[in-house]
């Protein structure tokens, strides 16, 4: 397993000095997160060739593009699948075949069968463009979104094509949401293409909410356990840290690098 930093986890950074923070953080690579404030999916075709020289100069391979999405809204159906066909086509050229996205709303205890079909025939129309490109597709779980659970996340992929359409597991939203994470890499390692790594605080008060965030190694997550398991199920991909506690904003650098240092020994014990 390689691990990278999300440049999600920096908002408080411009994209540059994002990239050159992982950089001096000793961390060889990053997940382009392709949203506010950085760059937008729309733009990211013409900002490439500047992004990708600014990579190769800081030596940062470039893990999975990720973006958020609202392919169940029938009012942003249209818009949301150009952007992640254009995503899904430019992903290439900074030299991964890995997209990584968020599925959107509503909450899967709400959503009827007809919000379902519409991200499905949306994931279709996805998927013709990652076969043709050799891309994979990585649908993220979260909360309040229609992967909100590991027993809804694997009803919406069921009728996708796993050679092209697998999963992305955030092991702190899961365990803010009542999931095992180490339940959840069991069930859905067949389909596993892509793993957050975030520490929370699973107490009761603060799901309605979301997770509460905190640094790596401080929270309810157990990370040897699921590292294990990880490794059981054959998982050789990569972890992608994202800093989504309050110090990111304030300390980004210092909370990277501890971030960072915390899973590179956890491995580390492991090999």
């Amino acid at each position: 397993m390689q691990i990278c930093l999300c440049t999600q986890s920096f908002s408080a950074l411009n994209l540059e000095q994002a990239l050159r923070m992982v950089a001096d953080t000793g961390c060889g690579a990053v997940e382009l997160a392709a949203c506010a404030p950085h760059v937008a999916p729309e733009t990211l075709a013409k900002e490439g060739p500047g992004l990708r020289g600014l990579l190769q100069e800081l030596g940062l391979k470039v893990a999975a593009l990720s973006m958020s999405t609202d392919l169940a809204d029938p009012a942003k159906r249209r818009e949301e699948i150009s952007a992640v066909r254009g995503v899904i086509g430019i992903a290439p050229e900074f030299g991964t075949y890995l997209v990584i996205l968020t599925p959107g709303g509503p909450p899967s205890a709400q959503a009827s069968r007809a919000e379902r079909a519409l991200f499905w025939s949306a994931m279709d129309a996805c998927a013709d463009a990652a076969a043709f490109r050799g891309v994979r597709i990585a649908v993220s779980t979260h909360p309040h979104q229609l992967t909100d659970t590991v027993s809804a996340t694997t009803e919406l992929l069921r009728p996708l094509p796993q050679r092209y359409v697998g999963v992305s597991l955030d092991f702190a939203c899961l365990l803010a949401g009542g999931d095992d994470p180490v339940e959840a890499v069991s069930h859905m390692g067949g389909r596993l293409l892509f793993a957050r790594v975030r520490d929370c605080l699973a107490a009761p008060s603060n799901r309605a909410g979301g997770p509460a965030f905190v640094p790596l190694g401080t929270g309810d997550l157990r990370y040897p356990g699921i590292l294990s398991k990880l490794r059981e199920v054959g998982y050789d991909g990569w972890l992608s840290i994202e800093c989504s506690h309050p110090s990111a904003r304030v300390e980004p650098a210092e909370t990277a690098r501890a971030d960072y240092r915390y899973l590179e020994e956890l491995l580390r014990q492991q090999t």
